[in-house]
C-alpha cells in the first residue's frame, strides 16, 4: 500500500477539483494554495458509514433520503458502482481499509466484541502511519473497532488524536427501546463510552446520546480541520451510524420520508457538508495566505469587481457609493445563502456566473443609455 500512496501524494496536482469524492468510503482530497506545491502535499479526509446500504444515496438512486453533499461529491468526482470489502462486517473491513491488507492477512477476524483481549497489532502500518512520518497531523473522530485496549487504540497505530467509540454502538445493555437489558447475552455488555485518546470518559447510557453521536464527531472533524489548516492532515470520519441502533439529533428528525433509518442517512450527509464547508474555508484561507494570486481567488475578484459595478449600474451614477454598496450587498447575500443552504460548488459557481452575467448586461444598458443622451 505504501508504495502507491506514496506515488499518489507525490504526484497531486493542484489544478484538480478540492475534494475528490470516491463513493463510500469518501475520500475527501482537499488542495492546498499553488503557491506552493512541493512543500505542502495534500490533505486526505476518508468518512466511512458502518451498515449504510448501496440505494440509500440519491447519487445512487435513492429518491426519498435527501443527500445533496455526497451527491454533489459524486456529480464532481468519481462514483463507483462496484465496491467490495475483504469482509463485510466490522472489525475486518476496517483492519482492511487501514493497511491496504485482507484482513486475514493482519490477524482480524468477523467483528472484535467488548470482551475481546486482542486487536489490531501495532507492529502493522497503517495508513495513519504512513501518513504520520510525511509530516502529517492525523486524527480519528468516530468509530475504531480494532481492539479497545491501550495497545491496539488509534495512538498506537499512528493517529494523534481520537474521540469516539472503541466498538459497535450496539454492544452496551440497553434495548432498542432504551430500556436496560437485565438478561441474555447483551445483559453482559459494560457500560459503553466514548473515549479521548487511550481514555474513557463519558458514559452512552441512553439512544438520546447514541442520536448525539454523528453531530459530535461531526464538530470534532471541523475543529481538527481549523486547528490544522497551517499543516497537511489525514482526518478519519468513522461514523457509528447507520449501525442499529439507530440515532439522529433532534433538529433532524423527519427529515426523510423512510422513517429513522432516513434521517440517520441525511444527517451523515449533513456532515459531509459541514466537513466540506470547513475544507472551503481551509482552501480560501490559503490562497489569501499565499500573498501569490491564483485562478480561484482572481475569479473571486472579478466576480466582486463585477458585482459592484453591476450595482453602480443599478443606481444610475457610475462611481458613487450607494452602487458600490449595494453590489457588495448583492454578493454577500449570495455567498452566505448559497453556504447556509449547503449548495454545491459547482452549482455556487453557476450563481456566481450569472451574477457576473448580469452585472455586465446591467452595465453596459446604461453605457448604451448614457451615449444616446445629448450632449448639453
Amino acid at each position: 500500500m505504501s508504495g502507491t500512496l506514496t506515488s499518489l501524494i507525490d504526484a497531486h496536482d493542484t489544478n484538480l477539483n478540492p475534494v475528490l469524492a470516491l463513493a463510500l468510503p469518501l475520500v475527501l482530497t482537499g488542495l492546498q494554495d499553488t503557491a506552493e506545491p512541493e512543500q505542502r502535499p495534500p490533505n486526505v479526509v476518508l468518512v466511512f458509514t458502518d451498515d449504510q446500504g448501496y440505494g440509500d444515496l440519491g447519487c445512487y438512486g435513492a429518491d426519498d433520503i435527501p443527500t445533496p453533499h455526497i451527491d454533489g461529491l459524486a456529480a464532481e468526482g468519481l462514483r463507483f458502482t462496484s465496491f467490495l470489502v475483504s469482509q463485510a462486517v466490522c472489525s475486518a473491513s476496517r483492519a482492511s481499509l487501514l493497511t491496504g491488507c485482507y484482513a486475514e492477512r493482519v490477524g482480524v477476524q468477523g467483528a472484535l466484541s467488548a470482551g475481546s483481549r486482542v486487536g489490531l497489532n501495532p507492529d502493522e502500518e497503517t495508513l495513519a502511519e504512513l501518513l504520520k512520518e510525511r509530516g502529517y497531523a492525523t486524527g480519528i473522530f468516530g468509530k475504531w473497532h480494532l481492539g479497545h485496549h491501550a495497545p491496539f487504540l488509534p495512538k498506537s497505530q499512528g493517529f494523534d488524536e481520537y474521540f469516539g467509540l472503541p466498538y459497535s454502538n450496539d454492544m452496551w445493555p440497553v434495548g432498542y427501546d432504551g430500556a436496560t437489558i437485565e438478561k441474555g447475552h447483551k445483559s453482559n455488555y459494560p457500560t459503553l463510552y466514548l473515549y479521548e485518546g487511550d481514555e474513557p470518559v463519558e458514559p452512552v447510557r441512553t439512544l438520546a446520546d447514541q442520536g448525539r453521536l454523528t453531530l459530535r464527531y461531526t464538530e470534532r472533524a471541523v475543529d481538527f480541520i481549523e486547528r490544522h489548516a497551517d499543516e497537511p492532515f489525514f482526518l478519519y470520519l468513522p461514523h457509528s451510524l447507520p449501525h442499529v441502533p439507530l440515532g439522529v439529533s433532534e433538529a433532524r428528525v423527519g427529515r426523510s420520508e423512510r422513517g429513522p433509518y432516513g434521517d440517520v442517512i441525511a444527517e451523515i450527509d449533513d456532515s459531509v457538508g459541514s466537513v466540506l464547508a470547513a475544507l472551503s474555508a481551509f482552501v480560501l484561507a490559503s490562497r489569501l495566505n499565499s500573498g501569490q494570486p491564483n485562478a480561484g481567488l482572481m475569479f473571486e475578484l472579478q466576480v466582486i469587481a463585477a458585482v459592484v459595478l453591476g450595482g453602480v449600474s443599478l443606481t444610475g451614477g457610475v462611481g458613487t457609493l450607494v452602487g458600490a454598496l449595494l453590489g457588495i450587498l448583492i454578493l454577500t447575500v449570495l455567498n452566505n445563502g448559497l453556504v447556509l443552504l449547503n449548495v454545491s460548488s459547482f452549482y455556487h459557481d453557476i450563481a456566481r456566473g450569472l451574477v457576473i452575467i448580469l452585472a455586465v448586461y446591467l452595465d453596459t444598458r446604461r453605457r448604451r443609455q448614457l451615449s444616446r443622451k445629448p450632449a448639453a
